[in-house]
């Protein structure tokens, strides 16, 4: 039963993961950084991702939380 669910819970790592890679890059690949526009941007990848999240169809609950770091 526990390798059930870790093989279950890692199948929905892989696929969250690349929930958060796409919505990443997807609102940010030819963007420059611009602070006005941080927190636009921030909203627009949870939404995005918990958009996904959804499609999946789990009865879970979900918070999002993003952090922008720049050099």
């Amino acid at each position: 039963m526990e390798n059930t669910v870790n093989n279950t819970f890692q199948s929905y790592k892989e696929k969250i993961t690349e929930f958060m890679k796409e919505a990443i890059e997807s609102t940010l690949q030819s963007e420059p950084y611009n602070h006005n526009r941080a927190s636009k941007w921030t909203n627009f990848v949870i939404d995005k991702i918990l958009e996904k999240l959804l499609q999946l169809n789990l009865s879970y609950q979900y918070i999002g939380e993003f952090l922008f770091i720049f050099n």
